[in-house]
């Protein structure tokens, strides 16, 4: 059966009719910004929501959720199992050049599985650290669903440790049934290219947690709060919502993949395996600047 997802294009038509043009202090450049949207798929069926109105990276947005899960600091690590993206924040972001917690050259400081991973916990006059990623992951191997099912990336306790405020920033798992659903949140979304990623992450979340607890996917919901595109982009990107999108592709996770130790020693972007998806080409491409 094909399945056709609008649900990227209509909230980027969307963006385009009723955003609103705003400044953007950390990059210097005007973005048109919309409030409040939220995109939702079953994955019961294995579809898996693949941008299919221009090529877009699949094995990137893979990489980087891996390095994200891993707890890695450093834009070397992300570079080495495919994530070269983050070379751009840890080098060229001025306000992280000059934050005196900046290590160097490559480094990004505690982003995402950064802090998750190293929770700070008060213990009496002791503070030591809690690693949250694997605790909640631990649990789906268990089958344990608390209503706690939890991580997050954000704290801001911590935001000057790192170059880049977590964007999708937290994951909330439940266990309902023979099935695991997953509800993920962002503040903040670039539609042209973080949009594509945060989606295919989202499910691919999902398709995780239901692996380790020996469950099917179920739903997967990500709520965005602000979804903007760049003055620089914007013109690629009315071009490219104009474009009909294609059928969404079918994923699946290799058999490789049991458990957490699993994420974090052996599991690389070629882990995901993607079918019925063979048209990448069939639009020209549309390159777009980040801004950074």
């Amino acid at each position: 059966m094909t399945v056709i997802d609008t649900q990227y294009e209509d909230a980027g038509r969307k963006l385009i009719d009723r955003g609103v043009w705003v400044e953007n202090t950390r990059t210097g450049h005007r973005c048109k910004t919309l409030v409040g949207e939220t995109f939702e798929w079953d994955l019961s069926d294995g579809r898996h929501p693949v941008v299919t109105t221009r090529p877009v990276p699949i094995k990137l947005p893979v990489a980087e959720l891996i390095g994200y899960l891993r707890g890695y600091t450093n834009a070397d690590d992300f570079a080495r199992i495919g994530a070269k993206s983050w070379y751009t924040n840890a080098n060229e972001t001025a306000a992280w050049l000059a934050n005196p917690n900046r290590k160097g050259e490559n480094d990004t400081g505690l982003v995402y599985g950064g802090v998750s991973r190293n929770w700070p916990m008060v213990n009496g006059n002791q503070i030591t650290t809690i690693d949250t990623v694997k605790d909640v992951f631990e649990r789906l191997e268990r089958c344990e669903d608390d209503r706690g099912l939890i991580v997050t990336h954000w704290n801001p306790g911590m935001f000057h440790l790192g170059a880049l405020r977590p964007c999708m920033h937290t994951y909330n798992f439940a266990i309902l049934g023979d099935q695991v659903h997953g509800e993920f949140y962002s503040r903040s979304m670039d539609m042209p290219l973080g949009g594509p990623a945060n989606l295919m992450q989202a499910s691919i979340l999902t398709h995780l947690a239901a692996r380790l607890a020996g469950l099917r996917p179920g739903r997967a919901r990500l709520h965005v709060t602000n979804l903007h595109v760049y003055e620089n982009q914007y013109d690629k990107f009315c071009w490219q919502m104009e474009r009909d999108p294609l059928p969404m592709p079918k994923m699946a996770l290799s058999d490789r993949i049991q458990t957490f130790n699993d994420i974090e020693n052996v599991m690389t972007a070629g882990d995901v395996l993607l079918s019925e998806f063979d048209h990448r080409e069939t639009y020209e491409q549309i390159w777009y600047p980040l801004a950074a």
